[in-house]
């Protein structure tokens, strides 16, 4: 066997599960204990050499995941080095939002939604009092863990059933003065500010979350066009979203979403207007809501894959002058 395929004398590399411009993913397996599984990342580190951005960009990644340890948040385990890449080890789950929403007939229920966006709180309530901005949030960057992997198909793609993951930290910074201008992340739930090159702060994470409520919910994109030209004309020149036939909406989360898909910044909620909303009120005041976290489930270190494919990742511009 390769030596590199065996890292520290305790993870055994399985299967790539992930690959991108920086480097590729694997399931590994602990050498003791086959059924621990993880996800191990792989940076060349001769890539990281040469570019002193990225090195610096792989940094603040790191420690912004440490900063972020919640159930509802990817886990890092830890990160060393061997003769030819650098190694972060995470916790691995079984797939992504993506991959359910691709599986169910329908969309998700309301009630379904609430019950993502309430375990998201978490994660969400710590990177807004650390003055974290993520960028790129995206389905595929929401992982799930089944809480019950014996579940007939159907109810396996229950929302009750799982775990969801905040993942890909990699576009993620800590705002100094509360405001950046790097024009970086997904197209499709991009900020239309970030889209239009203007300084922007924490809301764009919260209009690429709305992007992704109204995908949960009607399995397709509120505005969609060719190119990210055409998208910025759409939302700019639309008069908001519109509900895809055969579905409807309720009120209370009609207007959630009104003040979160707010194409001016200055209009759309912050974090602290999001979970204060009338949505989530009477569960955030529930007995299982307790000192500040709605708990669901335990982590699961044992879950099987697939990790997060950061090959998804679009760059708008060059991502490396994210941390200048």
């Amino acid at each position: 066997m390769n030596i590199e395929q065996i890292l520290k004398n305790q993870y055994r590399l399985v299967r790539e599960i992930g690959s991108g411009a920086f480097g590729k993913v694997y399931m590994a397996e602990d050498i003791s204990d086959k059924s621990m599984k993880y996800a191990i990342k792989r940076i060349p580190k001769q890539k990281i050499y040469e570019n002193e951005y990225l090195k610096l960009a792989l940094y603040k990644e790191l420690e912004i995941m440490k900063s972020c340890v919640c159930e509802n948040s990817i886990l890092f385990i830890e990160d060393f080095e061997t003769s030819s890449n650098h190694n972060i080890v995470m916790e691995l789950c079984d797939n992504d939002l993506e991959f359910i929403l691709s599986r169910r007939n329908r969309g998700f229920s309301e009630d379904d939604l609430r019950l993502i966006l309430l375990q998201l709180k978490n994660v969400f309530d710590i990177m807004d009092a650390k003055n974290i901005i993520h960028r790129d949030l995206k389905l595929k960057n929401i992982m799930i863990c089944y809480k019950n992997k014996n579940e007939e198909t159907e109810s396996k793609y229950n929302s009750k059933n799982f775990i969801v993951k905040l993942a890909d930290f990699g576009f993620s910074k800590v705002l100094d003065d509360d405001i950046t201008s790097t024009k970086l992340g997904t197209p499709a739930t991009m900020a239309p500010e970030i889209m239009m090159n203007k300084q922007y702060c924490k809301k764009a994470d919260i209009w690429s979350l709305g992007i992704i409520m109204f995908q949960l919910l009607y399995k397709k994109l509120p505005f969609n066009a060719k190119n990210e030209s055409e998208l910025l004309k759409l939302i700019l020149n639309s008069n908001g979203y519109v509900i895809p036939q055969g579905y409807s909406i309720s009120p209370t989360l009609d207007s959630l979403l009104k003040n979160v898909l707010q194409k001016d910044k200055n209009f759309r909620y912050s974090w602290k207007d999001f979970y204060e909303h009338e949505l989530f009120r009477e569960a955030i005041k529930h007995e299982s809501i307790k000192k500040g976290k709605f708990h669901i489930g335990n982590m699961n270190l044992h879950a099987k894959p697939q990790a997060e494919n950061f090959n998804n990742v679009i760059i708008v511009l060059n991502c490396l002058k994210t941390f200048l």
